[in-house]
């Protein structure tokens, strides 16, 4: 048979949008509170606020917030230096300053950052008596804002701070032999059994 008028009617149109898509150039617009960054072969631009023009068939823009954002991170069990079991959580507060690193360098840098700042608060809290938990926390507060600012500087942000929201004793076990609660957990366990 031959070719139908719809299908002719299709590929003239698919041939002229491929046409403009080549021609004309769009525009994308960065919002005040966002700052985007557009790639063109092996080159890289950070597009600050305002509008942008670009081809579709040779750039891809991608885009972020950064503004100061909150993150609330899960809580932990975890054992301080005395060996006392404590379930610990955090929020970290922070603000992206390099929308380069953040969107470029970094696969995932929401989740990223959020490992990152929980196993900051671990070091923490293992290199810690509870006691000293306790007694100084402006002291400790401190220490957890400068190990996330160390750990979190590479994702392009700028740490705020890091406070706990949680922390307390608890007597979790770790029955599973995953190692979150080390320190004379297994001992315990096998003295129950």
């Amino acid at each position: 048979m031959g070719i139908g008028l719809e299908t002719l009617f299709h590929l003239v149109y698919e041939i002229v949008h491929w046409c403009v898509g080549w021609c004309v150039p769009e525009m994308f617009h960065v919002e005040a509170t966002d700052e985007a960054v557009k790639i063109s072969g092996s080159k890289v631009k950070v597009l600050g606020p305002g509008r942008h023009w670009y081809h579709t068939m040779l750039s891809v823009i991608y885009h972020a917030n950064v503004r100061r954002q909150t993150l609330a991170l899960d809580d932990q069990l975890l054992t301080t230096q005395d060996h006392k079991r404590v379930r610990v959580g955090g929020m970290l507060v922070y603000k992206v300053t390099d929308i380069e690193k953040w969107l470029i360098d970094n696969e995932d840098s929401a989740e990223a950052i959020a490992e990152m700042a929980a196993h900051a608060l671990r070091e923490v809290i293992i290199t810690s008596t509870f006691a000293e938990m306790q007694e100084a926390r402006s002291q400790k507060r401190d220490a957890l804002t400068r190990e996330a600012q160390a750990n979190l500087g590479a994702f392009g942000v700028r740490v705020e701070y890091l406070r706990l929201t949680t922390f307390a004793e608890t007597e979790a076990k770790d029955i599973y032999h995953c190692g979150s609660l080390a320190g004379g957990a297994y001992a315990e366990e096998e003295d129950d059994e």
